[in-house]
């Protein structure tokens, strides 16, 4: 998720393999925001976990050079 914040592209599918667990997923990221003066990104999340699909949205910020996440 850190990676796909830091470094993917806008509305680009980031895609990533649990071989341990077979769990599987998707982080699409939107462009940087600034709100209240901070940097911050819109972010969708995709799971598969046993065949079963879960999605949230959520946003980070960039606070004190890391991405704290906040989700609803």
């Amino acid at each position: 998720m850190i990676e796909a914040l830091e470094t993917s592209p806008s509305f680009v599918d980031h895609k990533w393999n649990n071989m341990d667990n077979q769990h599987r997923g998707i982080v699409t990221v939107m462009p940087i925001e600034t709100v209240n003066e901070q940097k911050c990104r819109k972010f969708n999340v995709q799971f598969i976990i046993s065949d079963n699909h879960y999605e949230f949205q959520g946003q980070s910020c960039r606070i004190n050079n890391r991405w704290d996440i906040e989700t609803p």
